[in-house]
């Protein structure tokens, strides 16, 4: 029967016996459970990933939630759950969804190799910048400025006047306004129906079983 592996590691903190979801060392095991399920048992494999031990949305969680979604992504997890976990996995913040959503922009771009080919290696734009050109105005920048960069939706890539001026709102601030608004005026893609069949028959075979 197709499977879904989905390893689970937790460590415990020694000095007050506080159990840990996201410690370096249960990171470490979740990605070589992932690795050895490809490699030995060619199954696909979901994890959750960006776990949290910190109680709110803070540095330690974006620190937590970067390494438990970079390291199983780079060794080949199928799907990554628990976006915007906190508190060992029994607290939910909006704000912490918010930089999940960030982080799998962040970390989809990392996954992605290095185009290496003869226009992107952009010899002709180097010769017609010369010793005192710029690129920003190359046509081979105009080119690939869109497609070969990865556009943050939440970090700040303003200068310190422009932000102050915008406001001064800091990643959390961002975070809540972009879940909000989601919340607000999102729309699911609809299932095609033959998914909604399967998934029907599914359901239906289910139900006759028992």
């Amino acid at each position: 029967a197709p499977v879904l592996l989905h390893p689970l590691a937790m460590t415990m903190d020694w000095t007050t016996l506080v159990g840990l979801s996201a410690s370096i060392e249960a990171t470490i095991v979740t990605a070589a459970a992932v690795q050895m399920a490809n490699e030995i048992f060619h199954a696909p494999v979901d994890v959750h990933g960006p776990w949290s031990d910190t109680l709110t949305t803070d540095a330690q969680a974006a620190m937590e939630h970067t390494f438990q979604t970079v390291f199983p992504a780079l060794s080949g997890a199928a799907s990554i759950a628990g976006f915007g976990d906190l508190q060992e996995g029994m607290a939910f913040d909006p704000v912490a969804l918010g930089l999940g959503e960030e982080l799998v922009g962040a970390t989809r771009k990392s996954l992605e190799p290095i185009p290496f080919d003869d226009d992107r290696l952009a010899v002709d734009a180097i010769r017609r910048a010369g010793f005192d050109g710029d690129f920003t105005t190359d046509e081979t920048t105009l080119k690939y400025l869109r497609s070969d960069y990865y556009r943050p939706g939440l970090l700040n890539r303003q200068g310190r006047a422009d932000w102050e001026r915008t406001g001064a709102r800091d990643f959390n601030a961002r975070a809540r306004d972009r879940v909000r608004d989601l919340m607000a005026t999102h729309k699911p893609r609809p299932l095609s129906a033959g998914i909604r069949r399967e998934l029907q028959s599914i359901v239906d075979g289910a139900r006759a079983a028992l």
